[in-house]
């Protein structure tokens, strides 16, 4: 159940007594307190402040800030939106205008579909409250998208995410305790199909986003710093890229055979910088015009064939890349002088990637193992990156790859003295760094927040007592079947067997289809798709 619509608890015949405008009728709604388990799917779908200790994550139509407390644990705070909401301050779009203008300048990005009579700008519906004619009924243009990527400034202050499907939003909240959790300060809607990643600048002057596949667009939005407005500043395409990220004042953009740098354009006197750059906060006006945002592939040799699926930034001027094969690369942009170079093989592949510099450690995630550690003082003190040892120019084949035993790691992120990861189950687990006797970074597990790694079928109120200790369960198709407490801590998980003769008869593979808690036994009575009902 999203939280932004919450169901309708009145009765028919107080429907048509509210439908008919006969007396009034209050209305229940429900407020979430605690969300478990998360809809992380790549390293797009967290993100944390640098100078805070909070992170965000993607939970469905919604976005999770979690504040890591030494004694309270995880701290929640739920934002979302609904469709129809209208933001604080008001953002025009400029690719997507309620009413398309006819001279719409020079545009470095042109949208996918045309600007007809189809293909309306508004990328949310007017304010008229549409279930006028429809008490409790709530209509598609009223309910809340999935998310499918954040960003999180390094300040803390702006907590920006990027919904999936058509004419998809990008909601700016405000981070402050008395700030709304449901009304963003901006609605941006120049993409059109979905936003795949979102990153601030390490000065949280700019917000730049990348559409999906079927979008193509990149956007760089600058910031004003006074009032937290927005303005569209550059744009361009880029439809091979699957995540970014800033490296100083560039960002850069990788994906399959894909590594690009991406410039800010720099003001050639004060007077045009101050013309341009609106974001210090002096409320200067610019042109409504958006600049093109210049970008310059680099030459990936024997790489080429390479997916990039990973990058940080760890310094203005470079970055740490890893690849699906289990490159570890180096780019290196000294004197605006792009190279890649290749640092190490790992024998599994890198999915994500992230920096700590308090500890000088880069930290990487992969298929089946705990994030591996990197010096990050070896790639700051080299003079060049040619002195940075390079890995073999032939690489491994894929299959040769050695794979742990444990889930993927999806995404990762450094809270102050945490390590937070994601693996492919969904669950968040949170480590304690700290130092070997030879110096070198250990992890320690800290908590974990397990999820379910598919839809969840149902929720069971357990009676008591019961043998788990536990408040109510929940359960997925795939038979897995976790214990709660009412402060969301996971007492225990079992796994229902789905794989039985009768599975046989069947062209597609079992679920999960119904759980139900005996009363007495503290038993389990499950029911399967190929008919079984069998006792846990």
């Amino acid at each position: 159940m999203s939280a932004n619509n919450p169901p309708s608890l009145l009765t028919t015949k107080a429907r048509e007594k509210e439908k008919a405008g006969v007396g009034h009728t209050s209305r229940i709604s429900l407020v979430p307190e605690l969300v478990l388990g998360s809809t992380i799917s790549s390293v797009n779908a967290l993100s944390a402040a640098t100078e805070t200790n909070c992170f965000a994550f993607c939970a469905g139509p919604a976005v999770i800030l979690a504040e890591v407390k030494p004694q309270l644990g995880l701290v929640q705070r739920l934002f979302s939106a609904k469709a129809d909401i209208l933001p604080s301050q008001a953002t025009p779009s400029y690719y997507n205008p309620a009413t398309p203008t006819k001279d719409t300048g020079n545009r470095g990005y042109t949208t996918s579909l045309s600007q007809d009579e189809t293909t309306p700008g508004d990328a949310w519906p007017a304010s008229t409250d549409h279930r006028a004619d429809s008490p409790g009924r709530v209509t598609s243009a009223h309910r809340s998208r999935s998310l499918t990527s954040v960003a999180l400034s390094p300040s803390g202050k702006l907590l920006a995410v990027g919904e999936i499907g058509h004419r998809p939003r990008i909601l700016v909240f405000s981070t402050a305790p008395n700030a709304s959790t449901d009304t963003p300060l901006a609605c941006l809607n120049e993409h059109t199909f979905g936003v795949r990643a979102l990153r601030f600048s390490h000065d949280s002057r700019w917000l730049c986003s990348l559409g999906d596949l079927h979008d193509g667009g990149l956007f760089l939005w600058s910031i004003n710093a006074k009032t937290g407005a927005l303005r569209l500043d550059s744009s361009n395409r880029c439809t091979t890229a699957g995540t970014i990220a800033w490296m100083g004042t560039s960002v850069v953009s990788v994906g399959n055979r894909h590594v690009k740098i991406w410039r800010l354009e720099q003001p050639s006197s004060p007077s045009k910088g101050r013309r341009g750059l609106d974001n210090l906060g002096d409320g200067l006006t610019a042109s409504p015009v958006p600049k093109i945002f210049a970008g310059r592939n680099c030459l990936l040799g024997p790489l080429k064939d390479s997916t990039f699926t990973c990058v940080t930034g760890i310094s203005a001027n470079r970055a740490v890349l890893g690849t699906q094969d289990g490159v570890v690369c180096l780019l290196d942009d000294v004197n605006r002088t792009q190279h890649l170079y290749q640092m190490s093989q790992k024998q599994y592949g890198i999915t994500c990637i992230t920096v700590d510099h308090s500890s000088g450690t880069v930290w990487l995630g992969g298929e089946g193992i705990e994030p591996e550690a990197l010096s990050l003082n070896v790639l700051l003190t080299a003079e060049d990156a040619s002195a940075v040892p390079r890995a073999s120019q032939g690489l491994d084949e894929r299959g040769d790859h050695i794979r742990g035993d444990g889930p993927r790691a999806l995404a990762i992120c450094c809270v102050g003295d945490r390590l937070v990861t994601v693996d492919s189950r969904r669950s968040i687990l949170i480590y304690s760094v700290g130092l070997k006797t030879n110096g070198t970074p250990m992890l320690s597990a800290v908590q974990e927040l397990p999820s379910h790694d598919c839809p969840i079928l149902g929720v069971v109120i357990l009676p008591k007592p019961n043998t788990a200790g536990s408040d109510f369960l929940t359960y997925s198709e795939k038979g897995h079947v976790l214990y709660w407490l009412w402060n969301g801590t996971c007492t225990s998980r079992c796994q229902i067997d789905l794989e039985h003769p009768l599975v046989s008869a069947l062209e597609e593979s079992n679920e999960l289809r119904v759980v139900r808690a005996t009363s007495t036994s503290g038993m389990l009575v499950a029911g399967d798709r190929a008919g079984l009902v069998q006792c846990v």
